[in-house]
């Protein structure tokens, strides 16, 4: 039978290595999420994650990869990215009624969009960006502010909210609000209005974007 004091030792003998067993056994979890993270930030865009949070980084992803081909005007890219039934709707009105919103009803309409812009700016560069998925991974959100450059070398600073839903690794649809009395304003239109004259008598028609 052991004595007390050696009981004692046993016993702190014990206890120690347990707290020991326990604090690696902690850091070996930490060591572990944080690789688990790892691999989920450094997955590629198309690659299908196995986890609900590798999912969400995936379409974040994708969502900045694609407005980061805008802003290089990488058609190809953008129109990889599509698909091919694929809507664009601008939710802003320049008459105030919401029947005047801009909406283009496949690829090929959203991206004769996109080069109607590119002929309006020099420059098309977000910033501030922030992209948020949901929970299933079905839709994104990007919010930005626009530090763009006109044609003309004017700054044009809008602010811009983008919905993107996704089916597997391609856009279905696309919706884009933005400001556009900053659009009047940075490309010198007199009134919000369409159909209302400038100076020189022509008619302004202003583009979506």
């Amino acid at each position: 039978m052991l004595r007390p004091p050696m009981l004692l030792a046993a016993l702190l003998g014990t206890l120690v290595a347990a707290a020991l067993s326990s604090c690696a056994g902690a850091s070996g979890s930490a060591e572990e999420e944080s690789g688990r993270r790892a691999a989920a930030t450094h997955s590629t865009p198309g690659q299908a994650a196995g986890t609900p949070e590798g999912q969400t980084e995936a379409v974040e992803q994708r969502t900045l990869d694609f407005f980061r081909a805008m802003e290089r005007r990488e058609t190809a890219t953008m129109e990889a990215m599509l698909a091919p039934d694929a809507t664009w709707r601008v939710a802003m009105s320049f008459s105030g009624d919401r029947a005047d919103q801009s909406y283009f009803g496949d690829r090929a309409a959203a991206l004769a969009n996109l080069r109607q812009i590119s002929t309006m700016v020099s420059t098309v560069r977000f910033v501030d960006t922030r992209v948020s998925v949901t929970g299933d991974g079905a839709t994104s959100f990007m919010q930005a502010n626009g530090d763009f450059v006109t044609a003309a070398g004017k700054p044009y600073r809008n602010t811009y909210v983008f919905r993107l839903d996704w089916r597997e690794d391609l856009i279905t649809q696309v919706e884009e609000y933005t400001n556009p009395i900053t659009i009047c304003a940075s490309f010198g239109l007199p009134l919000c209005v369409p159909g209302v004259p400038d100076d020189s008598g022509a008619q302004q028609s202003p583009a979506a974007g």
